[in-house]
């Protein structure tokens, strides 16, 4: 079951600010489960393994407030920022996997009738992923900026330019605590090329 409660202001130019509190309670939460478990090594001998396992945990809860700006500045420049926090809660004790408790995004644009350009940078605080041999596995803030170019051409045909990941960010995995490095993806910059075209 979850409650949203809305509260929003615009005006003439287009300017909008808005403010969303959120309350989720989970039924049940679907949890990464570390524990013991004896399996058949041969016919006749067992051995304990330390396993992972996926599981249905017990319920739990998710609070947070998300607040939005969006704002035409001049002449076709305009803002998009948000920044949303969200506390969640398993009845277990244990985190919920995928929630990061700070998430930012900013977003600075042009556009006219036929260019449009923006610049986005997003930021999301580390979050627990699962359990590595009963230790838990947690991701690193993950940082970004992007770009993105589009040009008209013509009514129907489009020009596309994009540009992932401009500062180079890795990706950080680490067990317990960030002293304990786990995995470590370097997956560089990427730019794509492209075109749209509609009849």
């Amino acid at each position: 079951m979850a409650y949203r409660s809305d509260l929003d202001t615009r005006d003439r130019s287009g300017a909008v600010a808005a403010v969303v509190a959120i309350h989720a309670a989970l039924l049940f939460a679907l949890l990464n489960i570390s524990g013991k478990m004896p399996l058949p090594v041969t016919q006749r001998v067992l051995r304990v393994f330390d396993i992972n396992q996926r599981s249905n945990g017990g319920g739990g809860h998710i609070e947070g407030v998300e607040l939005t700006v969006q704002a035409p500045i001049w002449n076709g420049f305009g803002v998009q920022t948000n920044y949303t926090y969200s506390h969640a809660k398993t009845q277990s004790g244990d985190p919920l996997p995928g929630n990061s408790e700070n998430t930012f995004n900013f977003t600075g644009y042009y556009e006219n009738d036929r260019l449009q350009a923006r610049l986005g940078y997003t930021y999301r605080s580390d979050f627990f992923i699962t359990f590595d041999r009963s230790t838990p596995l947690n991701q690193k803030a993950l940082k970004s900026l992007d770009g993105q170019v589009s040009f008209a051409v013509t009514d129907n045909f489009t020009l596309t330019f994009d540009a992932i990941n401009i500062t180079n960010e890795k990706i950080e995995q680490f067990s317990g605590g960030t002293f304990r490095p786990r995995a470590i993806y370097d997956n560089g910059r990427q730019y794509y090329a492209g075109l749209r075209f509609k009849f």
